[in-house]
C-alpha cells in the first residue's frame, strides 16, 4: 500500500492500514541536504517565466510542462460479501452499488514533455562519467479515521465484504519481460569524480526571493495553509515545523528550491506522498513537495506521470487505459517513493517490482542539471533509481511500461489461531508452488488481552474455478480447511479493495484537505521489516506466533507477510539495487495507537523492536527499502547487500557533497 508497498496494515481506531512500499525520495533531513522520506521521492527545479525564460538561454534542459484533466471513471456494483476477518473481528457487509468514481479532478501539471532536444544531456559524450572512467578499468566492483485504539482491522474486512460480486474488464495479462539492461560498468573506487555542488561560501536564505521563482507556492510559518503543508501521513512527526514548504509544479520549481538548498545550507527534505517510515519527508529546512505534479499519461503500453501522483489517480488513469503495473496498495502514496525504493503489491509476481517497469526518468541533480535517464543515457544513474531510493536527486517525472489487464480473481481465507503455525508452514511451500499469476500475502493481527486473528488475501490473475482448486491444495498443505470468500473484480475494483476504498470515489480516497471530498484519516505507527530470503523455520514461526500475542494496552498490531517469487525472482540480485530477488516473500512489523494518547509511544516502539529482534534473529537480517527503519544500524548491508558499493559510486558521481543527504541515504 504504500510508503511502496506494499501492505502494510495498521490497525488503528478500528483501522488496519497498508502502507504502500514506497519510501522512494521523499524527505530526507540534514545540514544544508535532503533527506529522504517514505512512499514519495518524486523531485523537480525552480524559477517563474521569466526565470525560466532565462535558464533556457543557458540551459537546454529545462522541461515544459502542459496541462491535462482526468476523466470521470464509473466505478461497478458490487454485492455484499461475508466477513472472514478471523475471531476477533464483527461480521461485516458492504453490499450494494459504488458510488460513481469523482467527477472530474482539478487539472493538473503534466509530467515534462519527453522532447529529448530539451532535456539536458550535458556528459553525451561519455554518456555516463562511470562508463567513461571504466574505459580504463573494467572491473565491476560487488555490488482509518479513529481516535482510539482499534480492535478490527477496517482494510481486511472491507476486503472480506467486497470479494464477492461481479465486475469485468476487458483484455488479457501479458507476462512482463524478463530482460534487464545491462548498466555500464563501473569505474574503480578510486577514480576522480565530479567536483563537489556545494558552493564554497554559503549566502544568507532570502525566502521572499525563492518563492518570486516559483510557477507553484511557497508556504512559510504564519501563512495561511502552514499547518496542513507541513504535516505526513504519520502524525508522529506532527512536532517539526519546517521554515518553509515549497509546493512545486513544475522542474523548474524543483530545480529553483535545490539550488537554494545549495547556496544556503538550508537543510532540503524532499516529499512525494509524505509517507517516510523515518519522518524523513519533513525536515527543520525546506520540504520541496512534488505532490502538485500529478499528471499521469497511458498511452499503448508506455505511461508517463508525474513525481507527486499518488497511486489511486495513477491506477485510475491506468484502469481506463485498459493497462496497470505492478504498483502498491495504499491509495495516498506518491509513485515516486515507491519506485525509486522497488516496489511491491498484488501483481509483483506477474509483472514484477514497480522499479523494474520504469523505463525512463527525469531527473534534477545536486548541480541544478536536468536530467533524462534510461538505459542508453546515463545509465548508471537509471540503475541506481530502480531501487537505490532518492540519494541522487529529484526525479521529476517516469516513464513505465504498463501490460494489459483483466478480471482478477480474488480470495480472502480465515483460519482459526490455535491452526498458527500449520498455516505459516503450508502457506509458505504452497505459495512457493504456486503459478506466477497467484500472489498472496498473511495477515497476523492482535490487540492488547484478545486472541490473535490470522487471514490471507489473495489476487490471481487468472478464473475463479482454478483459484478454487489451488486453494484446496493450500487446505491439504495447512491439514485444516480455511473459511473462504472468493469473488472477481475489475483491474480498478481489485485496487480499491487493495485500498480499503471500495464504495467510495477516487476522489475520495485521498487524504482530507486533499481535495474537497477526501475522506481518509492519517494515521499514527511504527513500522519494520524483515525480508525472508528462506523459508521461516519452525523455530522462526514460532517466534512469530508468540510475539504478536499481545501487544501493550492502548495498540493495535499487525504482521504482514507478502509473498515474492515469480517474476521478481528471474532478474539477477544485481540487476536492479534491490537485492532480495531470490527472497521468498517481505514481513513487515507495525504497532499503531491512537494519536490523542502520545504516552502509550514509549511501550509501542519498545514491544514492536523488541518482537523485531525476536523474529530476526531466527530468520534474516535483510530489510526492505522501502520499509525505512531508523533503528537498523546495519542498514546499507539490510536494504541492498552486495550493491551497495556500486550505489556508493553512483553517489560519488552525482551528488559527491552529499547536498541529497537523510540518516539512510547512500554515503559517497
Amino acid at each position: 500500500m504504500g510508503p511502496h508497498r506494499r501492505a502494510r496494515f495498521l490497525v488503528h481506531r478500528g483501522t488496519q492500514r497498508r502502507h504502500a512500499q514506497g519510501r522512494g525520495q521523499a524527505g530526507w533531513t540534514g545540514r544544508g541536504r535532503v533527506g529522504r522520506g517514505g512512499a514519495s521521492r518524486g523531485l523537480g527545479g525552480g524559477g517563474d517565466r521569466r526565470a525560466a525564460r532565462d535558464q533556457r538561454r543557458g540551459d537546454r534542459g529545462l522541461l515544459r510542462a502542459s496541462s491535462r484533466q482526468r476523466g470521470e471513471r464509473r466505478a461497478r456494483a458490487l454485492g455484499p460479501g461475508p466477513d472472514r476477518g478471523g475471531p476477533r473481528k464483527a461480521a461485516a457487509s458492504r453490499g450494494g452499488a459504488v458510488r460513481q468514481a469523482a467527477a472530474e479532478d482539478a487539472q493538473r501539471e503534466d509530467p515534462p514533455a519527453r522532447d529529448q532536444g530539451r532535456i539536458s544531456r550535458e556528459g553525451r559524450s561519455g554518456r555516463s562519467q562511470l562508463a567513461r572512467k571504466s574505459r580504463g578499468d573494467r572491473r565491476d566492483p560487488c555490488d482509518g479515521d479513529g481516535s482510539r485504539c482499534p480492535l478490527i482491522d477496517r482494510r481486511s474486512l472491507l476486503r472480506a465484504a467486497s470479494i464477492a460480486g461481479a465486475a469485468a474488464l476487458a483484455g488479457c495479462v501479458a507476462p512482463r519481460s524478463t530482460a534487464s539492461p545491462s548498466p555500464s560498468p563501473l569505474a574503480s573506487a578510486t577514480a576522480a569524480t565530479a567536483s563537489p555542488t556545494a558552493t564554497a561560501t554559503l549566502r544568507p536564505p532570502d525566502w521572499d526571493a525563492l518563492a518570486r521563482s516559483l510557477r507553484g507556492s511557497l508556504v512559510r510559518p504564519g501563512d495561511p495553509g502552514y499547518d496542513a503543508a507541513r504535516v505526513l501521513y504519520n502524525t508522529r512527526f506532527d512536532s517539526v515545523l519546517p521554515q518553509g514548504v515549497a509546493r512545486c509544479s513544475s522542474a523548474s520549481d524543483v530545480r529553483a528550491c535545490v539550488m537554494f538548498a545549495s547556496q544556503t545550507g538550508v537543510p532540503l527534505a524532499v516529499r512525494s506522498g509524505g509517507h517516510s517510515y523515518g519522518g524523513w519527508s519533513t525536515g527543520n529546512g525546506l520540504v520541496l513537495d512534488t505532490g502538485p505534479m500529478r499528471s499521469v499519461q497511458a498511452t499503448g503500453n508506455r505511461m508517463i506521470v508525474g513525481a507527486g501522483a499518488r497511486l489511486i489517480e495513477l491506477y485510475e488513469t491506468l484502469a481506463a487505459a485498459q493497462v496497470g503495473i505492478g504498483g502498491g496498495s495504499c491509495p495516498t502514496v506518491g509513485i515516486a517513493g515507491l519506485a525509486l525504493g522497488g516496489g511491491i503489491g498484488v501483481l509483483s509476481r506477474l509483472w514484477g517490482l514497480t522499479s523494474d517497469d520504469l523505463l525512463a526518468a527525469e531527473v534534477v541533480t545536486a548541480d541544478g542539471r536536468m536530467l533524462a535517464c534510461d538505459p542508453q543515457t546515463e545509465p548508471d544513474l537509471f540503475w541506481a533509481l530502480r531501487g537505490g531510493g532518492g540519494s541522487f536527486g529529484v526525479v521529476t517525472s517516469l516513464t513505465f511500461q504498463t501490460h494489459p489487464t483483466r478480471p482478477l480473481a480474488l480470495a480472502q481465507l480465515s483460519w482459526e489461531w490455535r491452526d498458527a503455525r500449520a498455516v505459516i508452514a503450508g502457506w509458505q511451500e504452497w505459495q512457493r508452488q504456486a503459478p506466477d499469476t497467484l500472489w498472496s500475502n498473511l495477515h497476523l493481527d492482535a490487540g492488547p488481552n484478545a486472541t490473535p486473528s490470522l487471514s490471507l488475501y489473495g489476487v490471481y490473475a487468472d478464473d475463479l474455478a482454478s483459484l478454487g482448486a489451488h486453494l484446496d491444495r493450500l487446505d491439504g498443505m495447512v491439514g485444516v480447511r480455511a473459511a473462504r470468500s472468493l469473488g472477481t473484480r475489475s483491474f480498478m475494483d481489485t485496487m480499491l479493495v487493495d485500498a480499503g476504498c471500495l464504495g467510495r470515489t477516487v476522489s475520495q480516497c485521498h487524504l482530507k484537505g486533499d481535495s474537497a471530498d477526501a475522506q481518509l484519516a492519517r494515521e499514527t505507527y511504527a513500522a519494520k521489516s524483515i525480508v525472508a530470503s528462506t523459508a521461516l523455520s519452525l523455530v522462526a514461526i514460532g517466534a512469530l506466533v508468540d510475539g504478536i500475542a499481545n501487544p501493550p494496552s492502548g495498540t493495535s498490531a499487525s504482521v504482514i507477510f507478502d509473498a515474492l517469487g515469480g517474476a521478481v525472482s528471474r532478474m539477477p540480485a544485481d540487476a536492479t539495487p534491490f537485492p532480495h530477488r531470490a527472497a521468498i516473500g517481505i514481513l513487515q512489523f507495525v504497532v499503531g495507537w491512537s494519536a490523542t494518547a502520545p504516552d502509550v509511544e514509549p511501550a509501542a516502539l519498545a514491544w514492536v523492536r523488541s518482537f523485531h529482534a525476536g523474529v530476526r534473529a531466527q530468520a534474516s537480517s535483510a530489510a526492505y527499502a522501502n520499509y525505512a527503519d531508523p533503528d537498523l544500524a546495519d542498514w546499507p548491508q539490510a536494504y541492498y547487500g552486495a550493491n551497495y558499493p556500486r550505489l556508493q559510486q553512483v553517489k560519488r558521481i552525482y551528488d559527491p557533497a552529499g547536498l541529497f543527504h537523510f540518516p539512510q541515504s547512500i554515503r559517497p
